[in-house]
């Protein structure tokens, strides 16, 4: 019989290599020559089921023997698992339950409360389930421009070149403001670099913002320029670099006759004869010739003879500096290596640097990654200032909009350079004797801070680039995404037991007895009362934060700019609105349960207790996530699509001082109008949503329907 499986061959091979034997001690002990286990791995000569059962046998690990025994089995339900998936068995267990669950549900009437039960139970199974099978995980190092979190992640991956006497790190990093845009790490076949354009249409708003601070006229900026910002002129310096180097428009040092350096500005000059911006923003981009940079991956051409991670650096600079003639700005850059990120073995690592934080948090894409149930957040700060404003303003954040699992989800880096772990004192103000005991002091004090804050986090660490062992660090962040895993397969070991409980109880009572103790509660509980803040709070708070530079790149943006996005933030406010109403419910059922859970004469009822939990946990985070979608859905049918509006906002550059003050007014006026009553939208969505989660649980909590189960 031919085996099942099309990439056994390329999996033996790794089996092989993993433990350490060659193809001859293998061939050797299967009676086979060399020639042939080596067609047998490159996939050139088909393979019976046993004889890969033979050559796993021989090769003898635990792994091996445990996919002679795995690989056959047939998956009904769930998807089968890759080769070589660490949580193979819990998988199989799920499969198997569930195949128990539908036997035992088509002997039941589907109005029997034991088959509406079985059915959460199911679904329940299946959604932790696929989190489980996933083995894909983002680890997202998140900093303040300069704060040294690229140079970490390039030791940690390895991607470093020496450059006379030390080394430097593939992506190009500095004194921050460096990369133009977020760049992922992933493994791959080979060397390569994926780019991600920019949409054309924003693109060319980013040149025409370029134009606009390049044909400005003194008299007509806003005399509240007090900030400063790098953002001042209405786009980023990153990208600013991207578009005068494609057009050619650079400031370039020459020598006067009279040998006097001078700075020449070629923008400028272009800008002398095009005074109109539209005009200018045109002929840049007829320099530019975007529709022929149509590039979008670039692979290391081995014939070259160039080492890979210089290649790499090169090409990366090209890309980041706007210097490639085929690619155009891009949004996203990914870098494919053949090796293993961190070691992370049957894991698949990717690392994320994201767009170094400037002058807010409050960005759409940091934000994102609360969301993804796998990625771990290393949120970055200097030593000094461990735990930075930055990160606390995250972790903020994330409570008010209730994301869950932020305690295993979130860590703290700290780095510090040379020296300053020694600078730490104790409470008595002793410096510490070592760079080990700094961190202990510093990361003591970081908590207290945090914890008196109320902040969650799942720890903090230390590094310190120049000295310290980078696998420290690797098997601190892999023991994080193991605790990620963890929780994911306690969730679905509970669903499974809680399913099997119920199939083999027989005490009724008991579950009919914690059943009415939770309805009670949810009959107390329908009212979720007068949502306390308003949609428009978080968006007309970033107003008011904001530099005024940044609130005008937004408002020519209608709401698009990336320091201050109001799909975002609009969304982030619908968000937190529900939350505040929601979750102090949830943490009280949950309180409840707990109880119910340490009363001993209830074990029979303990699956179902947890699974009614789970419910309600999932059905809220469901919940926040329809509040931020309306939310975003408002600004993008109701608000963007309103010129007048935006060009009143417009109007209110260079007007004097107060420009902040009179934009957020002009918003406050906007939401307030009787003919947009977005506040009763949201209102409503939350009222309808909550009696339907609540009905939900009701339907198969219900004490009459609970009392088939003790008949």
């Amino acid at each position: 019989m031919m085996t099942s499986s099309t990439k056994s061959w390329a999996y033996l091979a790794h089996l092989r290599d993993e433990a350490g034997v060659t193809q001859s001690e293998i061939a050797q002990k299967v009676g086979w020559s060399p020639a042939v286990l080596s067609r047998v791995e490159s996939g050139e000569r088909p393979l019976t089921t046993e004889e890969r059962d033979a050559i796993l046998e021989a090769i003898g690990t635990s792994e091996a023997l445990q996919f002679r025994d795995t690989a056959d089995r047939v998956w009904k339900h769930l998807p089968k698992p890759s080769l070589g998936h660490p949580d193979e068995a819990i998988l199989w267990e799920a499969e198997r339950v569930i195949c128990r669950i539908k036997n035992h549900s088509d002997s039941l009437d589907e109005d029997d409360v034991i088959a509406k039960w079985l059915k959460e139970f199911l679904s329940g199974i299946n959604s932790a389930a696929e989190l489980v099978s996933k083995t894909e995980h983002n680890i997202a190092f998140v900093g303040k421009i300069g704060v040294g979190k690229t140079t970490v992640l390039c030791r940690m991956a390895g991607l470093e070149v020496l450059k006379g006497d030390r080394l430097e790190p593939v992506l190009a990093v500095g004194s921050g403001r460096t990369t133009v845009c977020e760049v992922r790490l992933q493994q791959g076949s080979g060397y390569g670099l994926h780019v991600e354009p920019m949409d054309a249409d924003a693109f060319h708003r980013e040149v025409l913002e370029f134009a606009n601070v390049l044909t400005n006229h003194p008299e007509e900026e806003n005399p509240e320029q007090e900030d400063g910002g790098q953002d001042a002129q209405g786009t980023s310096v990153e990208i600013v670099r991207v578009i005068r180097n494609m057009s050619g428009l650079t400031r370039d040092v020459r020598r006067s006759p009279d040998g006097n350096r001078e700075l020449v500005d070629q923008a400028k000059k272009l800008a002398e004869k095009y005074t109109d911006p539209n005009t200018l923003a045109g002929e840049i981009l007829d320099r530019i010739q975007p529709q022929r940079r149509t590039g979008r991956q670039l692979w290391y051409p081995e014939i070259s003879g160039q080492e890979p991670l210089i290649w790499l650096k090169e090409t990366f600079e090209q890309l980041n500096n706007g210097r490639h003639p085929e690619f155009t700005l891009p949004k996203r850059i990914d870098i494919v290596v053949p090796q293993t990120i961190l070691g992370g073995g049957p894991l698949s690592i990717c690392l994320v640097d994201t767009k170094g934080i400037e002058a807010t948090t409050e960005r759409a894409d940091l934000g994102a990654y609360f969301n993804e149930p796998g990625t771990l957040m290393v949120l970055c700060t200097s030593f000094n200032d461990t735990p930075s404003t930055e990160v606390q303003e995250l972790l903020s954040r994330a409570k008010d909009a209730g994301f869950s699992d932020l305690d295993n989800k979130a860590i703290i880096l700290s780095l510090p350079r040379p020296d300053e772990a020694l600078a730490t004192t104790d409470a008595q103000g002793i410096p510490a004797e070592s760079a080990s005991e700094g961190y202990e002091l510093k990361g003591d004090q970081a908590e207290f801070h945090l914890q008196s804050r109320k902040l969650p986090y799942a720890g903090i660490t230390f590094f310190n680039v120049r000295e310290d062992n980078p696998q420290d660090l690797i098997d601190f962040l892999m023991n994080q995404v193991e605790r990620i895993r963890k929780g994911q397969r306690t969730r679905l070991k509970e669903v499974i037991s809680g399913a099997i409980q119920l199939m083999e109880n027989a005490d009724g009572a008991k579950v009919q007895e914690a059943a009415h103790r939770m309805m009670v509660w949810l009959d107390n509980n329908r009212d979720v009362g007068v949502l306390s803040t308003r949609l428009e709070s978080s968006l007309i708070a970033a107003i008011n934060r904001a530099y005024a530079s940044s609130v005008r790149a937004s408002v020519r943006r209608q709401g698009a700019w990336y320091n201050l996005n109001y799909s975002y933030q609009m969304g982030y406010g619908a968000r937190v609105m529900v939350a505040r109403s929601v979750t102090i419910k949830l943490e009280n059922f949950k309180a409840i349960t707990e109880n119910l859970l340490q009363d001993d004469e209830l074990e029979p009822a303990f699956g179902l207790i947890r699974q009614a939990r789970r419910i309600l946990e999932g059905s809220v985070e469901t919940l926040l996530l329809r509040s931020e979608l309306l939310g975003k859905r408002i600004y993008i049918q109701h608000l963007e699509p309103d010129s007048a509006f935006w060009w009143r906002c417009d109007g209110e550059w260079g007007q004097g001082y107060g420009y902040r003050d009179r934009v957020a007014q002009h918003h406050r006026d906007w939401f307030s109008d009787s003919e947009r009553d977005f506040q009763r939208m949201v209102q409503e969505l939350v009222e309808r949503e909550w009696q339907q989660i609540l009905d939900r649980l009701s339907a198969i909590l219900d004490p009459d329907a609970t009392e088939v189960i003790a008949a």
